[in-house]
């Protein structure tokens, strides 16, 4: 890009007057390779995680029972 400046100067008060899966859904309308990045709370609130029981129960020496990502093979 010749000038990425003056490309975020045109973007940037766009992006700040949406969210990020208003930013996302539209970027998808549009077929653009967007996804949101989460937070960690968004993390264990997600829908596709909690179907696919990403996060188990752990128990951990220090701190007691913990969510933590299942650990998998492959």
């Amino acid at each position: 890009m010749a000038e990425p400046e003056k490309f975020d100067e045109l973007l940037t008060p766009w992006l700040k007057e949406h969210d990020k899966w208003e930013i996302t859904k539209r970027a998808q309308e549009l077929k653009l390779a967007f996804t949101p990045v989460l937070s960690p709370g968004e993390l264990m609130e997600d829908e596709q995680l909690k179907a696919k029981k990403f996060f188990v129960e752990t128990e951990h020496p220090r701190w007691g029972q913990l969510l933590t990502p299942e650990r998998r093979s492959g």
